[in-house]
């Protein structure tokens, strides 16, 4: 069940890059989605069976850090376990990445994955060329310790600096087409990995804590895996505006289903227009 989790968060990190056209991390980026000090928090859950898990807490945020003469966007994702979860798996995860301010580009990366018998560390580190991007990747756990390099003609990317990229891309003005399609790459273990989106509509989505926003929903098209079923399995919503924020997102299992939702963000950059209505729960 852990991979379910996991898997599913590194899916919705990725999905989020389906706004792109083509190979969007090949070029350097001015950020106008977020700012310095921007904390974003999530609730994911998940149904097996008659069994529903409540919750993992997922916590990103944005820090500025040094880098070279100048500083840098320092970004971290958290998730932890709680309540009923806990009793089936414990999970205390990190993701790590440093991106610079000037192009939005990676420079390091680092995940420490932290759970009840298995502890894994990986490492990257980004060299960019006149032609050529390289990464030295390093992967430590209890029985493994590996490193390699690989050489890239366009800039690898990971799919947690992904995302602060992809909230940079102009989906807001320049609205989707019913039906219309995005190639999807991303960079993890010294491979390229490749997914296709589709554009579903505009829709106002409630969440469980009784918020809506308007969105742009998403329907990724994914391979059959060791989770996922065949066909379209999984949705995001993005809001539509100028923040561009996962909302909500949700993809069924073979084993269930699991569920995220925004609980709470602070220090946006922009207000939340596409928020619509709060309904407090008595």
């Amino acid at each position: 069940m852990k991979k379910s989790f996991c898997s599913f968060i590194i899916l919705i990190w990725c999905l989020l890059s389906s706004s792109a056209v083509a190979k969007t991390a090949d070029y350097a980026m001015k950020n106008s989605a977020f700012k310095y000090g921007e904390k974003i928090e999530y609730s994911a859950y998940f149904k097996w069976g008659v069994v529903t898990l409540n919750r993992l807490k997922i916590t990103c945020k944005v820090n500025k850090e040094p880098y070279k003469s100048t500083t840098a966007y320092g970004i971290t994702a958290t998730g932890l376990t709680e309540g009923n979860m806990n009793l089936f798996f414990s999970l205390r995860d990190s993701f790590y990445v440093k991106i610079t301010e000037h192009d939005l580009l990676p420079v390091y990366f680092k995940e420490t994955d932290n759970e009840q018998s298995h502890w894994a560390r990986k490492e990257y580190f980004y060299t960019k060329t006149d032609s050529t991007f390289s990464v030295k990747s390093y992967y430590k756990d209890k029985k493994t310790c590996r490193k390699d390099t690989t050489t890239f003609s366009s800039c690898p990317v990971d799919a947690l600096s992904l995302i602060y990229r992809i909230r940079n891309l102009d989906i807001i003005d320049n609205q989707p087409k019913t039906g219309q399609t995005y190639p999807l790459t991303f960079f993890d273990d010294g491979k390229e990995f490749c997914l296709q989106i589709r554009y579903e509509k505009k829709e106002i989505i409630t969440l469980r804590n009784g918020s809506s926003y308007e969105c742009l929903k998403f329907i990724p098209q994914v391979v059959e895996g060791s989770l996922f079923k065949n066909g379209e399995t999984a949705s995001i919503w993005i809001t539509n505006d100028s923040n561009r924020l996962i909302v909500h997102a949700e993809a069924k299992l073979k084993i269930g289903y699991v569920k995220l939702d925004l609980d709470n963000v602070q220090n946006n950059r922009y207000p939340l227009t596409s928020k619509r209505i709060i309904i407090k729960k008595k």
